[in-house]
């Protein structure tokens, strides 16, 4: 599109049909993997507010947190790369 920013695509990740035990750790792999200001749709059928602490845990001030769907069984959530530690 004519004068459109150009920019990191987002990137979009089902965990739903992920064995449970894999689910974080996949998550947590593909967040951390985002460039700066590109930012990751996480489907989840659970509240995944556990990969949130997480992520403040071990990247502080890293990532931005954005819910934008809580329906029974359907959590979306919009994580975006704020920085990378130096």
């Amino acid at each position: 599109m004519p004068g459109a920013a150009s920019g990191p695509s987002p990137v979009a990740l089902d965990i739903r049909f992920v064995p449970p035990p894999e689910r974080q750790p996949l998550a947590l792999q593909c967040c951390t993997a985002l460039a700066v200001g590109q930012w990751l749709l996480l489907i989840s059928d659970h509240d995944p507010q556990p990969l949130h602490d997480q992520l403040r845990a071990l990247h502080p001030g890293q990532f931005g947190w954005t819910l934008l769907e809580q329906e029974p069984g359907v959590w979306r959530v919009r994580i975006t790369r704020l920085a990378i530690a130096g």
